[in-house]
């Protein structure tokens, strides 16, 4: 089949699955899954190229890791640290600890367990946020707290990205002292950068009115950083972060996101994409208890960790509920942890994919059980017992406000 005719099949499938999935599912994300999936090696066989696969996956990861960046509030992170660390740093630990149990149970390989219990620990964010925004909650408590906590999952995600290489017997094993001498120089150096080289550099396009040139000024920023990343040997991923972060330490950052928003979700759309050609059923059909039972087992040692760790900081079953349907599955972070963990030789296909299995049910359930929440189980739970005559207040009330 012609490269032509591969691309114009994943175009159609997408423009079919993922308005439907955004119907129905309120989430385009699960459309580009199931389109891959369908087109993949999974179900019908129509596309099974390696290298366009390959060049998919590494493009969709890059443009992943730049508008994560992009997004990325470091000052939010550290205001609100305090909440943080309750809300999301716990139940992210006791997740860790338990999903790296509950592999090493199963693999009997330490490695391999940490590997998996770190990368399922992550939750998806770019499904959490569609969601709250389809239920224009983003703006909420609950929406606003299950945000922040996936920056920490984003940063956390980076720092993994950074420690690959100074695993043992990994395929690009460098010197320990070296690599993060070179990442501290490679961050202090971009941070200069901003000060005196991108900040001045669009200023100078501003005062000669060429803002039309703004998206050429940001694709040099980021093919400089990538540049400097491979010519420091640091993994492309983390040069594809910074840079995001670089356009976003500018005043010029409203510009700069009204121009690269409407391809932010088609540009992510194809990671999942390429991931959905990957997947394979064949798990499935050889175990489909253990399948099963693996996605039901990470929802519930997920869920009961953020539920834990959120009741105990705002004492309300409302918001625990809400914050741990939105964070108890995994995600593209996930996915992007253990494709770069099957090109450092550390995770086989035969481990790999009953795990895209399992992360991909746990997103597919998250929608339904988030619909039932707002549906049933809400309004179950804000229905109150009327109360007893000496419960009511006997002092006057006085109610201000308009009308």
């Amino acid at each position: 089949m012609s490269l032509l005719l591969q691309i114009i099949l994943l175009l159609l499938a997408t423009l079919i699955f993922a308005p439907l999935a955004k119907r129905y599912a309120s989430t385009s994300i699960l459309g580009y899954l199931i389109a891959g999936l369908l087109l993949g090696s999974g179900v019908f066989n129509l596309i099974h190229d390696a290298g366009l696969i390959s060049q998919m996956t590494d493009l969709g990861m890059i443009m992943l890791m730049l508008f994560l960046g992009f997004a990325f509030k470091p000052q939010q992170l550290w205001v609100q640290r305090h909440s943080l660390m309750i809300n999301s740093g716990l139940p992210l630990l006791l997740s860790i600890i338990f999903l790296v149990s509950a592999s090493f149970f199963i693999l009997q390989d330490f490695l391999k367990s940490m590997i998996l219990g770190f990368a399922l620990a992550l939750s998806c964010i770019t499904l959490v946020q569609q969601l709250l925004q389809n239920k224009i909650q983003i703006n909420s408590k609950l929406g606003q707290t299950a945000l922040s906590s996936l920056q920490l999952h984003s940063l956390f995600a980076v720092v993994l990205i950074g420690l690959f290489p100074l695993l043992e017997d990994t395929a690009s094993t460098q010197h320990g002292i070296a690599y993060f001498a070179a990442i501290i120089a490679t961050i202090s150096g971009l941070f200069l950068a901003s000060r005196y080289l991108v900040r001045p550099a669009f200023r100078f396009l501003a005062h000669r009115h060429s803002v039309e040139l703004i998206p050429v000024l940001g694709l040099l920023i980021v093919f400089s950083v990538l540049l400097l990343i491979d010519i420091l040997n640091i993994h492309t991923l983390i040069g594809a972060f910074l840079a995001g972060i670089l356009l976003a330490e500018t005043e010029f950052k409203v510009e700069v996101e009204r121009m690269i928003s409407p391809f932010r979700d088609a540009a992510i759309g194809l990671l999942f994409l390429a991931i959905g050609l990957e997947i394979s059923l064949t798990p499935l059909l050889q175990s489909p208890l253990f399948i099963l039972a693996s996605i039901s087992g990470l929802l519930l040692i997920k869920a009961a960790m953020i539920a834990a760790c959120g009741y105990y900081q705002q004492r309300s079953g409302k918001f625990s509920m809400g914050l741990a349907i939105l964070l108890a599955h995994s995600g593209e972070l996930s996915f992007l942890l253990l494709k770069i963990a099957e090109s450092e030789q550390l995770l086989s296909k035969e481990i790999l994919q009953p795990t895209l299995l399992i992360i991909f049910g746990s997103m597919l359930l998250t929608p339904l059980l988030f619909w039932l929440m707002n549906t049933k189980i809400l309004p179950l739970m804000q229905k109150k017992a009327p109360k007893h005559a000496h419960d009511v207040p006997q002092h006057p009330i006085l109610i201000v406000g308009f009308g």
